[in-house]
Parts: structure tokens; sequence; C-alpha cells
């Protein structure tokens, strides 16, 4: 290997200090209010508006929410429950999207 010599670096440490160093305000998070339609334990009314096959074991379902001015409001890494009357049978199924 190859010796580096660094007696010709000189820090500046003045640059670093608290009293020199640049503070910035902290970011204030604005509070968005959004009507989210996802309400723990209850169940809301969603229309299937498209299906699409991707292969022969995986589909793409598209529901619209009760109103159009809603957002989901699933936090990340949580499921929801999808129910639907099938053959006079109720079906369940949990999905991550």
């Amino acid at each position: 290997g190859e010796l580096v010599n660094s007696s010709a670096y000189t820090s500046d440490s003045n640059a670093s200090t608290p009293n020199n160093s640049v503070h910035l305000p902290p970011i204030k998070e604005i509070a968005s209010i959004r009507n989210v339609a996802l309400v723990p334990r209850e169940k809301i009314p969603c229309k299937l508006i498209k299906k699409e096959i991707l292969s022969h074991d995986v589909r793409l379902f598209r529901f619209a929410l009760p109103s159009e001015d809603q957002v989901l409001g699933l936090p990340v890494g949580k499921h929801i429950f999808l129910c639907a009357t099938v053959n006079d049978k109720l079906c369940m199924r949990a999905y991550t999207p």
C-alpha cells in the first residue's frame, strides 16, 4: 500500500463550534385535515370498479371509496380486511396494500 501523508490537512475547528454553527428553526408539521375513509373496527362500503388479471394466480382489484374526496388512511405496514358475500357466504380476507 501507499502511505498517505495527512500532515498537510488542517481542520477548521472553528467552523463546527456551537457559537459559529448555523441553527435552522425546527420544521413544523402542518396538520392536514383530510377526510379519511377507514375507521378502526368499522366496515365501510366500497364498490369494485376494476379488476385486472396479472397472471394465472394474481389479480389486481381497484375499489372506490365511499366519497371521492376521501383518502384511504391506512398506515404503512398495516393490513385491511375485505369482506364480500360470495355464493351466499361471507368471505373475509386480509390484505396489505
